[in-house]
């Protein structure tokens, strides 16, 4: 019975508590568009920007951010998503695509997460940076 109180407070702190990559979700989930930046892996500097306004896209970028979280790695990024809703930025989210080097990277309440990146969201981000670099 004395390992009751300490039970029944973790259970509760754990059920309050959601990941952040669930408030990653819910807080780029209402988005209506997004804008992606590529950037030149030698200089660091945006070369290409396009706006994602297909929402099932959306859904498979915000899909494919892990629960995993991914090693530190010092490789830099491929790009920036910045989520709007209403033109109101809500998130933005770093990534890397390059073999090796794959995650996401993002804050929430002043923290830094970074999280791996599931095949989908790999895929559908290696076929944007591919179309930017043929409209170049």
């Amino acid at each position: 019975m004395r390992f009751a109180l300490p039970v029944i407070l973790l259970l509760a702190f754990f059920a309050g508590c959601s990941s952040e990559t669930e408030s990653l979700r819910k807080k780029a989930g209402n988005s209506d568009k997004a804008i992606i930046y590529f950037y030149d892996k030698m200089t660091g500097t945006p070369y290409a920007v396009d706006s994602i306004l297909n929402m099932d896209t959306l859904q498979i970028i915000l899909a494919g951010v892990s629960d995993e979280d991914a090693p530190a790695l010092n490789c830099g990024y491929s790009g920036t998503i910045e989520f709007f809703a209403n033109n109101q930025p809500q998130v933005k989210l770093d990534f890397n695509i390059e073999k090796g080097c794959e995650h996401f990277s993002f804050i929430l309440k002043d923290k830094t997460y970074t999280k791996k990146i599931n095949p989908d969201a790999a895929v559908v981000l290696g076929n944007l940076f591919s179309k930017s670099k043929i409209n170049q």
